[in-house]
């Protein structure tokens, strides 16, 4: 029998374990409610109005049998007796002799019928040997235990150090099971191979580290490789391994890519894996990575387009719930303080960071264990975690700096300047303009960003360009405000009048404004003035839907008017007292 203590299990966490493990027992589906204030159900089963069981988990590891039995008669016996169900059971992580089980029935006061109806530690330990399909499922419950991990690092993992299995353990205490995990499993039972891409800090290589230990748990060898090449010096043909490649086509630009022939391994590796179906290989990458070796390796582009089917973890598969327990699971086990806590977790605060259009994992993760140490007020604390959702710097800064060549920096600058969303026409002239570059080059940074830092899409007979997640121009917006230069730069190549328009309207606007004012037109207002004169001629980067009739809508270009030009510049020549004889002559 298993002999779990549940203490890396959070309180939602020990409540699914509990679910499932009843529904398995009592042959029935158990109703489950969202988090809050629960009127003493976690669970119930209804087969009448009159014939009503109630389940409650409580997870009270640690705190022992008498707070435990004084919680129960303070907060619980009113609302039982006041639900009256027909059965009432009780699931606790506490464990329990046969005389506290008696106490418990008896402060209750006959709402527990038999002290059968209380599941304590080791009842729900004999419930996991009894069904150990639940076991497996909840990988984060038998890889906290120091019995599987000595096992694991000595049978089941190769390439693996004690200190980075400790790293993903400590991982899976806070990893939620959604919609990428079971569609990754349906994705590797199907062809054997599965490669995980997506933006930095999405939770890429945290997905991939749970399907190891899923897969490990199932006797599959879990071996960490460097290279394609290494992959071959193990037998995976007859036996059953877990190949985990992670970050397999580099980390950084194109050289830091792949190795002599790596390329060549690498499709073979994939045709032998899914010939031996006894293997698995599982392969991480961030999407403009890939996008990248597409394009400098003709082996990769050619897999690409025909088996290297890339599955996308995206914010779209986090739902609403999944989000808020991702978030209540690293504030769980994270050391914040306890005021700190308190603040975050009302209602109103949580729904501003659950709810933010910026939300990422990795910022979660940041925020629960990078910061508590700083030593932060409970209110510099929350303001901090809403700033760090308002401007994720640190999600997209390294990978704009040292990930993507100058040309792909420049499309997204350009990309930042133009209206949004921006046709591929308008952004290629704008792309010319600050870069010189041709097609070609145009299509290979539009290649090497689309999926993470941008997206494409076709509407009413346009390709339309725009930024794959909103934290990516909030992270343009302040890196412009830092670096004058490339702001003055992208002033310096306008080649549409909404670019020169845009920083006009942004000149007042936080630090970015400043920097516009200080730096761009503050510079020299009388250059400025004369290149957004300039602009008065320049063409409109602007769309709009055109209806044609009642079934018949286009997207087609849309000129702003002269008047509406006009009307900024005088903006621009009263804010900076440009006198009159000058606007008149610089519109003539």
């Amino acid at each position: 029998m298993p002999a779990y203590d549940f203490k890396t299990l959070s309180p939602l966490d020990f409540e699914s374990l509990v679910r499932d493990l009843l529904q398995e027992e009592l042959k029935i589906t158990l109703e489950s409610f969202k988090p809050g204030r629960d009127s003493g159900i976690d669970f119930r089963y209804a087969a009448s109005v009159r014939n009503m069981l109630v389940v409650q988990a409580k997870h009270f590891v640690g705190s022992g049998f008498d707070k435990l039995i004084s919680h129960l008669v303070k907060d619980e016996l009113p609302k039982v007796k006041l639900l009256n169900p027909e059965r009432y059971l009780i699931a606790t992580s506490v464990p329990l002799s046969p005389l506290q089980k008696e106490k418990i029935v008896v402060a209750m006061d006959s709402t527990i019928k038999s002290p059968t109806d209380i599941f304590g530690c080791d009842d729900l330990n004999n419930l996991l040997g009894k069904f150990p399909r639940v076991e497996e499922q909840t990988f984060k419950l038998w890889f906290s235990s120091v019995a599987v991990l000595e096992k694991l690092l000595h049978s089941k993992l190769k390439n693996f150090s004690r200190g980075s299995l400790e790293g993903i353990r400590e991982k899976s205490r806070v990893y939620v099971s959604n919609k990428s995990f079971q569609e990754a499993i349906e994705l590797i039972k199907s062809q054997h191979y599965c490669v995980i891409a997506g933006v930095p800090g999405i939770g890429k290589t945290i997905l991939a580290e749970m399907l190891g230990l899923y897969f490990a748990k199932q006797g599959f060898e879990f071996i960490r490789i460097t290279t394609a090449k290494e992959a071959f010096e193990f037998d995976f043909e007859h036996s059953p391994r877990f190949l985990y490649y992670d970050d397999f086509l580099g980390q950084t630009s194109s050289a830091d890519k792949l190795e002599k022939n790596e390329d060549q391994a690498l499709i073979e590796l994939i045709a032998e894996i899914r010939r031996s179906k006894v293997s698995i290989l599982v392969l991480t990458t961030r999407g403009y990575i890939l996008n990248q070796a597409r394009q400098e390796y003709a082996k990769i582009d050619y897999l690409a387009r025909t088996e290297l089917k890339p599955y996308v973890v995206d914010l779209e598969k986090y739902t609403r719930e999944i989000k808020a327990k991702i978030l209540y699971n690293h504030l769980f086990f994270s050391t914040i303080d306890r005021k700190a806590l308190q603040l975050i977790i009302k209602t109103s605060n949580l729904c501003k960071i659950i709810d933010h259009p910026n939300y990422s994992p990795r910022i979660i993760e940041h925020m629960t264990r990078a910061v508590p140490s700083c030593g932060l007020t409970a209110e510099e604390y929350l303001r901090s975690f809403l700033e760090s959702l308002d401007n994720p710097t640190e999600i997209w800064r390294y990978a704009f700096e040292r990930h993507i060549n100058s040309a792909s920096r420049n499309l997204l600058l350009s990309l930042f300047s133009l209206p949004s969303p921006s046709s591929v026409e308008s952004l290629f002239r704008a792309f010319q303009s600050m870069t010189e570059g041709d097609a070609r080059s145009f299509r290979e940074s539009l290649k090497e960003l689309d999926g993470t830092f941008v997206k494409i899409r076709v509407e009413l007979g346009r390709t339309l360009v725009e930024f794959h997640n909103p934290s990516v121009r909030d992270f343009l917006n302040t890196y412009l405000a830092a670096n004058v230069d490339l702001l003055r730069h992208v002033a310096d190549c306008a080649a549409f009048w909404e670019q020169l328009d845009w920083l006009c309207r942004n000149r007042n606007n936080g630090e970015l404004g400043k920097s516009i004012r200080e730096h761009v037109i503050g510079a020299d207002v009388g250059q400025f003035f004369e290149r957004i004169s300039k602009a008065l001629k320049y063409p409109s980067a602007s769309m709009m839907r055109i209806r044609y009739n009642k079934s018949d809508i286009k997207l087609k270009d849309w000129n702003v008017s002269l008047l509406r030009r006009v009307g900024v510049l005088i903006d621009v020549a009263v804010s900076y007292r440009i006198g009159s004889e000058r606007f008149l002559s610089d519109i003539v």
